[in-house]
């Protein structure tokens, strides 16, 4: 904890939160109270440490931790009560009638589905008899595909005559609680807006998100138009715009059985690759102080104007952040462990959303970075290789190796299933991550130019057929995934503690043997 004094803050922070949010029904002043009776009696530990002399000032000392930890979960536990939706005032719950007239405001542009188009807005507002009643709260919904429907964008208004209804919560057959989980998102109901029962109003609402959805779209049509198969286009969409709508399911599961269906959604992994790409592209600039913090500022603008040519996905934004961090610590000249900047990050996107917490992207997100730190770490420490080509292997290895480890409590017990050949696909993919992304960059920026723009369109096509005649010979395999019927959160807990004690004991060995 003495090299990452944020650590200690953020895990009874995460505490707290996890508690405030599972016990859906408490209320505000308990965290309050909480907080204020122990950090009241912190303040008090605090003056009388100084008076302590040997053991009573060690006694005393660790009690103000203790006390200063309590206070951190009470921090928690009241951000995490403050954040349900449904305890606020202003919710468009305590004011909606069954059947209802709302002011919606999209909060993105709608997703194709099965049978619907399906987006989360926001309730601005409920008609009553006395008038409109100004709410606050999001919810999901359910349009019919027709004229209206697919010409809404993010952003536009509509006035529509709903009856919201709870989402299903988990049945016998099911332990995913689809109301539980729009909860913790911020959406308390849902209902399905018929055709002809709403109308567009007012004018759009301008904001960042929906610019960036705008953006999106136009890049979405010229990936579309730029001469590539449509299961190719659907990948490089994904790959690049983070927009999942056109894949086909046959390509999600050889994805995933092969391990890498994180290529399929923007996350650190772009983000991490846009980084690397622009920090090799500006060698030039010099390697004093002032040139570094030229460099790095030019790094996260990329990195931003990056994450909102995806649409401002919560992924990438949550990636985008823990590269920021990083990367001001760097310019800042801050002598901190790389745990350090990973828990600065959290406890910023935690304290803004405490419930981000539950969510499945924050989980793999920050297991996976965690666990990469942790194996390079330890690889630096013990190895002794010096050809630099099979060193950047062995690096490629223990990476791969961290992250499936520190991500394989979480995947077990969200997905239960284990892709057992992940190495294969992970060692051969992912180094060509950086260029199917360059070249789909490529594709958006000089696709309407004759000769680059079919060079550009034939390196990504040849790219993606490889890729995906690798997944088949993977995906055939015998027993290509392992799948784990009941995998229950006690397991999950266990798992994820003899992880983090193979790592650490790796770290400690590393350490020894550079004493020695």
């Amino acid at each position: 904890m003495r090299r990452a004094p944020l650590l200690a803050a953020l895990l009874p922070l995460m505490a707290g939160i996890a508690l405030g949010g599972s016990v859906c029904s408490l209320q505000p002043a308990v965290g309050l109270w909480a907080m204020v009776v122990t950090g009241a009696i912190a303040a008090i530990v605090v003056v009388a440490s100084e008076r302590g002399q040997g053991r009573v000032k060690v006694v005393l000392r660790s009690s103000f931790n203790i006390f200063l930890t309590l206070m951190f979960a009470s921090v928690g536990l009241l951000l995490a009560t403050l954040d349900q939706p449904h305890l606020r005032p202003d919710h468009y719950s305590h004011h909606c009638q069954p059947e209802a007239t709302l002011l919606l405001c999209l909060s993105e542009t709608p997703h194709t589905t099965a049978r619907s188009l399906r987006a989360v807005a926001q309730v601005e507002g409920v008609a009553t008899d006395t008038g409109l009643t100004d709410t606050r709260g999001r919810m999901l919904l359910y349009f019919k595909p027709d004229t209206l429907s697919r010409a809404l964008r993010c952003g536009d208004r509509i006035v529509a005559r709903v009856r919201p209804q709870l989402p299903p919560s988990a049945d016998s057959l099911s332990r995913y609680n689809r109301r539980l989980y729009l909860l913790r998102h911020g959406v308390t109901h849902q209902t399905y807006v018929a055709s002809g029962a709403c109308r567009r109003v007012g004018e759009r609402r301008l904001t960042l998100r929906s610019r960036a959805e705008d953006l999106r779209a136009q890049f979405l049509l010229k990936l579309r138009d730029g001469g590539l198969s449509p299961s190719h286009s659907a990948v490089a969409e994904a790959l690049i715009l983070g927009w999942r709508d056109d894949l086909d399911p046959q390509t999600t599961v050889l994805y995933r059985n092969a391990g890498i269906a994180h290529l399929l959604c923007v996350s650190g992994l772009h983000v991490g690759l846009v980084a690397a790409a622009l920090t090799w592209l500006l060698w030039f600039i010099g390697r004093r102080r002032w040139q570094r913090a030229l460099r790095g500022v030019l790094v996260v603008a990329g990195v931003w104007a990056f994450a909102l040519l995806s649409g401002l996905a919560p992924s990438t934004v949550r990636a985008s952040l823990m590269c920021t961090a990083f990367i001001l610590t760097d310019i800042l000249g801050l002598r901190t462990s790389a745990y350090n900047t990973l828990s600065f990050a959290a406890l910023c996107m935690l304290i803004a959303k405490p419930l981000l917490l539950f969510d499945i992207g924050f989980q793999l997100s920050f297991a996976a970075v965690a666990g990469i730190v942790a194996g390079t770490s330890a690889l630096k420490q013990v190895t002794t290789i010096r050809n630099a080509l099979l060193y950047r292997v062995v690096q490629l290895f223990v990476v791969t190796t961290s992250a499936q480890l520190a991500t394989l409590p979480f995947t077990l017990y969200h997905f239960h299933q284990f892709p057992t050949y992940f190495l294969v696909a992970n060692m051969t993919v992912v180094p060509l991550a950086s260029v199917l992304l360059v070249a789909a960059l490529a594709v958006l920026v000089a696709g309407d130019w004759m000769v680059v723009g079919s060079l550009c369109q034939w390196v990504l096509q040849t790219l993606l057929t490889a890729v995906d005649t690798l997944l088949s010979v993977v995906g055939s395999w015998p027993h290509a995934v392992l799948t784990v019927d009941n995998f229950p959160l006690w397991a999950a807990a266990t798992l994820a503690m003899a992880v983090v004690a193979l790592l650490v004991v790796a770290n400690m060995t590393g350490r020894r043997r550079l004493a020695t």
